[in-house]
């Protein structure tokens, strides 16, 4: 499977062996702690036999996996410090 990034007219590109995508803002590339979902992107061109749908899931499982891991324990270990600070507090 062959995975590449290009730029296009500032605008960040994604692609697959038969797809291409963007993230629907481009504002997102920004994000430290985003977990990038489906509904983060936009399809610009599907010619695998999958669904709009399921490219969608199969490009968050291939390309976001490992850093939607590391935002998710990130988030869980700020809140259970919040959670922690907060109860002795109390």
């Amino acid at each position: 499977m062959t995975q590449s990034l290009e730029l296009v007219d500032g605008i960040n590109i994604y692609k697959g062996d038969d797809y291409k995508f963007k993230l629907v803002d481009e504002k997102y590339h920004r994000y430290a702690w985003l977990i990038v979902k489906e509904k983060h992107i936009q399809i610009i061109e599907n010619k695998t036999d999958l669904s709009d749908k399921e490219l969608k899931s199969e490009i968050v499982r291939s390309w976001f996996l490992i850093e939607n891991e590391m935002v998710k324990q990130h988030n869980n270990a700020k809140a259970r410090s919040r959670r922690s600070t907060n109860a002795q507090t109390i």
